[in-house]
C-alpha cells in the first residue's frame, strides 16, 4: 500500500508542472478515488486476508455475470459489445475477471460454485463479442495463472462441469455463434494478424515517446498528453513516463518490484494468492494496450490482496517451523 501511495503521490505532484487545466483536476480526482479504494482494500486485507480475498473475488464474479448478461441482453446494435454506458475495453476486463473469479470460487470449494461456473460460457461469449483484443489476451493470461492451482481432481471436476453445462453451450452457440465467429475472423485474424491493425495505438505511442524525449526527467505533467492529443497513451508505462518522466517510471518499477516481492511464498499454488494475482494479471496485460491510470486501479487492489494472502501464508509457515524448532522455550511465570 505504501509503494502504491508513493507512486500516486508522484503522479499527483506532476500536476504542479502540468498545463492541462481542467483535465489535471479530473486526473487528480481519479488518483484520490484510487487511493480511497486501495485504503479500504488494504484495511480489509489487514483484518482478514482470506475473507477479504473471498469477498472481493465473489463480488468480481457477480459483477462479471451482471455485465455479461446486461451486455448480451441490452447491448444494442453496436459493432462491439458493451454495457451500462462503459466502453468495450472496460466491459471485456470486467467479464474476463468474472471468469477468473468463478474459477477461483470453484478452487476454494465455496457454496454455490457450480452456479458461478455455469455462467462462465456467458461471460466468455460477452468477452469475445466486446472485440477487445488486449482484454481477451489478458483474460487468457489470467486463466493461465489461476490454472497453476489446479490439481488433477480440479481438472476432473472442471471437465464434469463442462459436460453438465453443455446444453448452455449449445444454446449460446445457436444464439451468438455466428457473431463470435465473425468477431474472431474479422478483429483477431484479419485485422490483427493479416493487416496489423492497432486502432491507432502505434501513432499514440510514437507521440508519447516523443513527448518523453522532450521532457525525460519529470515529464509533461498530469493530464497533459490527453489535452494535447485527445487520447491517453493506452499503455501504463508510457502514461506514467509522459506524466512524470523517468522519476515516475522509477517509482512505478519499484512499486511493481515491491508487489512481486510481497507475493513470494513457498506455497505458490494457494488459490487465495493465485486468484487475485490472476485477476490483476488480466488488468496489467490489458493496460499495455488500453486504458489510463484510473483504468488500472483494481490491478493494484488485486495485487494488494494477493500480497496480504501470501504474507499470511508465510507467517503461518514460519510459525510452524518455529514450533518444530529444537530451541528451548521460556515458560511464563504463571505456568510454573
Amino acid at each position: 500500500m505504501l509503494a502504491c501511495a508513493v507512486l500516486f503521490a508522484v503522479l499527483a505532484l506532476s500536476s504542479l508542472w502540468s498545463e492541462a487545466g481542467e483535465a489535471t483536476w479530473l486526473q487528480l480526482m481519479w488518483i484520490v478515488l484510487m487511493l480511497g479504494v486501495l485504503c479500504v482494500v488494504s484495511a480489509a486485507a489487514q483484518l482478514s486476508p482470506k475473507v477479504a480475498v473471498d469477498t472481493f473475488m465473489l463480488l468480481s464474479a457477480v459483477t462479471g455475470i451482471i455485465f455479461a448478461v446486461g451486455g448480451l441482453v441490452l447491448g444494442g446494435s453496436g459493432a462491439r459489445l458493451a454495457a451500462f454506458g462503459g466502453g468495450p475495453n472496460v466491459f471485456a476486463r470486467i467479464t474476463g475477471i468474472g471468469i477468473i473469479a468463478a474459477v477461483f470460487w470453484m478452487l476454494r470449494g465455496k457454496r454455490g460454485w457450480p452456479a458461478l461456473l455455469a455462467f462462465i460460457p456467458v461471460m466468455a461469449v460477452a468477452n469475445i463479442l466486446s472485440g477487445s483484443r488486449g482484454a481477451l489476451i489478458g483474460t487468457v493470461c489470467g486463466l493461465l495463472v489461476v490454472c497453476v492451482a489446479f490439481s488433477w481432481r480440479t481438472w476432473l471436476k472442471f471437465g464434469l462441469c463442462t459436460v453438465v453445462a453443455s446444453p448452455i453451450l449449445f444454446i449460446l452457440y445457436g444464439q451468438y455463434g455466428a457473431n463470435v465467429e465473425k468477431v474472431v475472423a474479422l478483429r483477431i485474424v484479419k485485422l490483427t494478424f493479416e493487416e496489423g491493425y492497432t486502432s491507432g495505438r502505434d501513432t499514440l505511442w510514437e507521440h508519447a515517446t516523443s513527448s518523453m524525449s522532450e521532457n525525460p526527467v519529470f515529464g509533461t505533467g498530469l493530464g497533459s498528453f490527453m489535452t494535447n492529443n485527445g487520447f491517453y497513451t493506452h499503455n501504463l508505462f508510457l502514461q506514467v513516463g509522459v506524466d512524470a518522466g523517468l522519476l515516475g517510471l522509477a517509482v512505478l518499477t519499484v512499486a511493481l518490484l515491491v508487489l512481486v516481492r510481497g507475493l513470494w511464498t513457498k506455497n505458490t499454488r494457494s488459490p487465495v494468492v493465485l486468484g487475485p494475482l490472476a485477476a490483476g494479471t488480466t488488468i496489467f496485460v490489458a493496460s499495455m494496450v488500453s486504458g489510463d491510470h484510473y483504468d488500472t486501479r483494481f490491478f493494484w487492489a488485486y495485487l494488494i490482496l494477493a500480497c496480504a494472502a501470501a504474507g499470511r501464508i508465510r507467517s503461518k509457515t514460519s510459525g510452524k517451523a518455529g514450533a518444530c524448532s529444537s530451541e528451548p522455550t521460556e515458560v511464563p511465570p504463571h505456568r510454573i
